[in-house]
């Protein structure tokens, strides 16, 4: 063979392939894809245009129909169970039914018009098509199992191509009413309310619409922990700042009086008595008595033997001598014993009860200048000695 021949019968091969693929009607009208992700589609790969399906990478391609007619237009049900379909088998192009594996196929319309394209509503209750029942290309609108069919164009013009909206309220389609050119109408569901979306002078067809965009999901709020920390306790304890005050108060000692010296017996009389005691100590006087003073029934007597006069009152504002300290009884001593001899008797007189002794201010002026005079002699018989002394050596030294 000569190699124009060759290529001359492979541009002819292509050219017929061309041809045949612009003269083939169209393989499927659905407009919603099936639930179980499979694609259906028409081919004549085996002499006769059929109905095949495969999964969604190509693989597995199944025919479905198989006839010696026409089987094509195929449209998914929207939950994928059944396949709605164009077919002559019975001499004339109807609208069929089978489920989704080919088996159980059904007529839905029966006429002697041509009725195709069929299109399943969004809840698959319905099934649109396209029909010539009227002498023109209408729209129709059935029930399903093909009962109720409607009329939803009427019109002069070509009616064809129609498309669900995705909530089965609206159908879209193409049109050539009015200036003979085909442009976009839409109308409700029930056939109302056709408005014209393009206008031009060039076709427009076919129309599809296509499913609405899933709703966003909204993000579930994830519950917020708290994070407040706790603030611990800024006041801190202030410790006491008062600090005891220890008692400054001194105990102050008792303060005894000096009581006069108590004797129980006259001092005219030398017969034995009881025990002198004094009132500052409680011990028994040993040795000779005559120069302390001495008061007996009130009366005082001086070292003489001789009463005078009656002591004097206390003087106003004099504080009053605390009562006498109880005197243990100590056993006498010769001393006192012998003492007691030279007292007189004094059975026939009546002892009194010691008394406090008055105040150094209360003594007889005689008794304390007496006194006093002893006291200064006392406090000046030291210093005459030394200045004696001094003198004695002034005098050794002049020689």
């Amino acid at each position: 063979m000569r190699p124009l021949t060759a290529i001359s019968i492979t541009v002819s091969a292509i050219v017929l392939v061309i041809v045949s693929a612009v003269m083939m009607e169209p393989v499927s009208s659905g407009t919603f894809p099936g639930t179980n992700g499979k694609i259906i589609f028409a081919s004549d790969r085996d002499g006769n245009k059929e109905i095949y399906v495969m999964d969604a990478d190509g693989s597995n391609q199944t025919r479905l129909t198989t006839n010696s007619s026409l089987d094509v237009e195929p449209s998914w049900s929207p939950n994928g169970s059944k396949i709605a379909f164009n077919s002559d088998r019975d001499g004339n192009k109807e609208i069929y039914v089978m489920n989704a594996d080919g088996s159980n196929a059904t007529r839905l319309t029966n006429n002697s018009t041509r009725e195709y394209y069929p299109s399943w509503s969004p809840d698959g209750s319905k099934i649109a098509l396209q029909s010539e029942r009227d002498g023109k290309k209408e729209i129709y609108v059935m029930d399903a199992d093909g009962s109720n069919a409607t009329r939803l164009t009427n019109n002069d013009s070509l009616d064809a191509d129609l498309s669900w909206s995705p909530d089965g309220s609206k159908i879209v389609f193409n049109s050539n009413r009015g200036d003979n050119s085909k442009e976009i109408y839409v109308m409700d569901a029930d056939g109302s309310n056709q408005t014209r979306l393009t206008n031009n002078s060039a076709a427009d067809f076919p129309p599809n619409w296509g499913a609405a965009p899933a709703p966003t999901p909204t993000p579930t709020p994830t519950p917020v922990l708290p994070t407040a920390t706790p603030v611990p306790p800024t006041a801190t304890s202030i410790p006491p700042t008062a600090t005891p005050v220890p008692p400054t108060a001194t105990p102050v000692p008792p303060t005894v009086t000096p009581e006069p010296v108590v004797i129980g017996t006259n001092l005219s009389s030398r017969k034995p008595v009881q025990p002198v005691t004094t009132a500052l100590s409680g011990d028994i006087v040993e040795g000779p008595i005559s120069k302390l003073p001495m008061r007996i029934n009130g009366e005082e007597e001086d070292s003489s033997g001789g009463r005078s006069k009656p002591a004097p009152p206390p003087v106003a504002n004099t504080p009053v001598p605390a009562a006498a300290t109880a005197v243990p009884q100590v056993a006498p001593t010769p001393t006192a014993i012998r003492a007691a001899k030279l007292l007189p008797k004094t059975e026939d007189r009546k002892i009194e009860s010691p008394k406090a002794a008055p105040e150094l201010d209360s003594y007889p002026s005689e008794g304390q200048g007496r006194k006093v005079l002893g006291i200064i002699g006392i406090i000046l018989s030291p210093l005459l000695l030394v200045a004696h002394l001094h003198a004695m050596r002034t005098k050794t030294r002049a020689k």
